[in-house]
């Protein structure tokens, strides 16, 4: 199978150094969280139980936050309610019992969800978390959904890749701000639905081919940007071989909330993707530095850019 991935060094290859830098930095930035996820020691009341049957995170757990009741058994006294806070990564894996983490308040760390053959479709069993550095998805099979973490007020990040993305990116109703949505391989998404979502850095959607060539198949059922209805800032946007992909709405709304122009834009490989609707849209938003090619009515281009 062809290696696919989304290459941050020639993204947006006509934006301004800077949009470019921004871009490797956020990068590189991610690929050092996934690193650090891998080791540590569980420490705790619960060792171990907010990770596989392998403990590969460290986590340390606070009993002393937003106790809302307790229950006693023998001696033993267990607060329920949200309470749990987790010190370092979370890793919801195929071994992971899910009842145990809906009394997680927040983690400080990344959550990693690699669920492979769970049979979850959605992340309700994270309805208590409020806060977390980073959400970022790996194999899960039947994760259709990204909605039930309604009181998520602060995160930084959504990432995912391949058939590790969730179909329908929706939910987050506590979030207004975001750094970061990148979703490799446009392919796994069907939907995006984050209506609540006022400040967006950077929004990389899709991905090329390492090697010249057309975009990555399965070419996605990705259709529309989805829904930003309150977005008033974007600062970087990449949207790459998402072939079935027929509107860049997101710019819509920037348009109607009077954003200021991005600093860099890039619209490659989307065969559907009018290039003359895009560039008008563009232009009303006063955005200079952007590349569009391979889109619909476009030239043709390698994908990624030499």
């Amino acid at each position: 199978m062809t290696d696919v991935r989304l290459d941050p060094r020639r993204h947006l290859a006509a934006a301004t150094g800077v949009a470019v830098t921004l871009l490797v930095a956020a990068l590189a930035s991610a690929c050092s969280d996934d690193a650090t996820s891998a080791s540590g020691t569980a420490t705790g009341s619960t060792t171990g139980s907010t990770t596989s049957s392998t403990t590969s995170s460290t986590s340390t757990e606070s009993t002393g936050a937003d106790v809302s009741s307790s229950s006693t058994t023998g001696s033993t006294t267990e607060p329920t309610g949200c309470w749990r806070e987790i010190d370092g990564d979370l890793i919801v894996d195929a071994n992971t019992v899910l009842d145990d983490l809906r009394n997680i308040k927040s983690v400080t760390g990344t959550v990693l969800i690699t669920m492979k053959e769970q049979p979850q479709e959605d992340l309700s069993f994270l309805e208590c978390l409020e806060s977390a550095h980073s959400l970022d998805f790996g194999e899960s099979t039947y994760l259709r959904t990204t909605a039930g973490m309604t009181r998520l007020s602060s995160l930084t990040s959504i990432r995912g890749g391949g058939d590790g993305a969730p179909q329908v990116l929706e939910g987050f109703e506590g979030l207004t701000v975001l750094e970061t949505i990148s979703i490799d391989q446009g392919h796994a998404i069907e939907r995006i639905d984050l209506p609540t979502i006022q400040h967006l850095t950077n929004l990389w959607i899709g991905g090329c081919n390492w090697g010249n060539g057309p975009p990555p198949e399965p070419p996605g059922s990705l259709t529309s940007l989805g829904n930003f209805e309150s977005l008033e800032y974007l600062k970087t946007m990449a949207i790459y071989g998402n072939a079935s992909l027929a509107d860049a709405s997101v710019l819509d709304s920037l348009i109607a909330n009077g954003a200021p122009p991005p600093i860099g834009a890039g619209f490659v490989g989307n065969a559907s993707l009018p290039s003359d609707e895009i560039i008008a849209k563009l232009e009303t938003l006063g955005v200079t530095d952007y590349h569009l090619c391979g889109n619909l009515g476009d030239k043709p281009c390698a994908c990624p850019l030499d």
